[in-house]
């Protein structure tokens, strides 16, 4: 999966670049918390992300596409 960087500020950025890769996932993994993510249907990785949702350990989630 491709790995997007966000950040508010040029710093913020930076502190980005220095997570492991996989740390979005990982913590998408772990959450117990209520999740809903939402894609667009031109969405090339339909499939990885919907296999994200699905492996994570809470009970409540839905994937929109």
């Amino acid at each position: 999966m491709d790995y997007w960087y966000h950040a508010i500020s040029a710093r913020s950025l930076l502190q980005r670049f220095e997570e492991p890769p996989d740390r979005f996932a990982s913590l998408v993994a772990a959450s117990d918390l209520p999740m809903v993510m939402v894609c667009e249907g031109a969405e090339s990785r339909v499939a990885a992300w919907r296999n994200l949702v699905d492996g994570s350990r809470t009970r409540e989630k839905e994937f929109l596409v």
